[in-house]
């Protein structure tokens, strides 16, 4: 059985951005992978994606791992609980829905965002490219 690294989650899930979001007839998107830290692990920017959706789609990565859930329920808790980003001590959050969780076979979990079109389809991008990487890297 093939080890599964960095490298291979990232070469898969750039794979997996070009095959949903190129065929889709959407906006292009920025794409960023993390580690369970919020590190940065790999990143793209398709043609045409507005430069301000680079720090977007970093910053959705990054808050799924550090918080260990979507930026969706991030942004949920925020309002059930009245409380706001700043409260976490945190200027990196960021609770625009489009960063998912990724956990995979023998391997910490990893997190994903999307920018560059709507909320909703940001999340449903970064949703479907979870769905592909489970299906095959499983």
């Amino acid at each position: 059985m093939t080890t599964l690294t960095h490298r291979h989650v990232c070469r898969a899930s750039l794979e997996a951005l070009y095959h949903y979001a190129s065929n889709d007839g959407l906006a292009p998107v920025c794409f960023a992978l993390v580690d369970a830290q919020g590190d940065l692990l790999c990143f793209e920017r398709m043609d045409g994606a507005p430069v301000r959706t680079i720090n977007i789609a970093i910053a959705k990565a990054y808050t799924a791992a550090r918080m260990g859930g979507s930026t969706r329920q991030f942004r949920q808790r925020l309002h059930n609980e009245n409380l706001h980003c700043s409260e976490f001590m945190d200027p990196a959050l960021c609770a625009l829905p489009g960063g998912v969780i990724l956990t995979l076979p023998s391997q910490p979990f990893v997190a994903l965002g999307v920018s560059g079109r709507s909320l909703d389809d940001d999340e449903k991008l970064a949703l479907q490219l979870v769905q592909h990487l489970h299906a095959h890297l499983s």
